[in-house]
């Protein structure tokens, strides 16, 4: 791995507001990263649930700690799952965001 692309891990934190409610605060840590693209059979297979698969960003294992959504050159992803083969890479595979956070 060349480690040539950074991202944002992003994980939201709901805390209470003191009035009944939640306020989410979303938490980020930049690391560096490789960019690659989906796997064709699994773009296909993920299209029959209605999921839209865009990328596969690599990272070091220690480097995630379970977040739920990623930034990418400027674009907030959701991640759809998560495959590590050696223990010390782990691909997220991520859908582009619609919504505001």
């Amino acid at each position: 791995m060349m480690w040539r692309d950074i991202c944002e891990l992003v994980e939201l934190v709901s805390t209470p507001d003191g009035y009944g409610g939640y306020t989410t605060t979303e938490l980020s840590r930049t690391v560096f990263c490789d960019q690659k693209s989906v796997k064709y059979t699994e773009f296909y297979k993920a299209h029959a649930v209605n999921l839209q698969p865009e990328i596969n960003i690599a990272v070091r294992n220690v480097d995630y700690n379970g977040e739920s959504r990623l930034r990418f050159a400027g674009q907030l992803y959701d991640i759809l799952r998560t495959y590590s083969d050696n223990g010390e890479v782990i691909e997220l595979t991520c859908q582009k965001r619609t919504e505001v956070i």
